[in-house]
């Protein structure tokens, strides 16, 4: 499990990885984006759905899991730098267009998108947070 942040917009944004990208790619197996629903919910309920990268012998391909915290969520930190933050003090994306603008970041830095094919799940208002970045061009090749 490999995790961090990454800059975004005067805050930093919460990423676990979870797999191996070279195993990945020698079994042509593509990776799965995790969009959590909101507002103000983090990555940890979609942990259940880790088992998408399960290893073969578990019925998986060794896929890479990509999850995130949204800003004002988990381990993201606004640009107040509140990091655990709750909705007294969150400040998480206001609009379906700042959300998809937190999944577009996480594709980019994980070099995904733009022809790179990887498997995309969201719930709740994920969903339009999804659809909004596909919209915009970050379709999986």
């Amino acid at each position: 499990i490999n995790q961090g942040t990454i800059l975004f917009k005067g805050g930093r944004l919460f990423l676990r990885v979870l797999g191996d990208e070279g195993r990945e790619g020698r079994q042509n197996a593509y990776p799965v984006v995790l969009v959590p629903g909101g507002p103000l919910v983090s990555h940890d309920y979609l942990e259940t759905l880790e088992f998408l990268g399960a290893p073969p012998d578990r019925g998986g391909r060794n896929r890479r899991v990509i999850e995130y915290d949204p800003i004002g969520t988990g381990y993201s930190t606004s640009g107040n730098g509140a990091v655990k933050a709750v909705a007294a003090v969150a400040t998480p994306a206001t609009s379906v267009a700042d959300a998809a603008d937190e999944l577009l970041a996480v594709l980019e830095v994980m070099d995904l998108g733009k022809g790179a094919p990887f498997h995309l799940v969201a719930h709740g208002s994920g969903c339009a947070t999804a659809l909004e970045a596909l919209a915009r061009g970050a379709a999986p090749g």
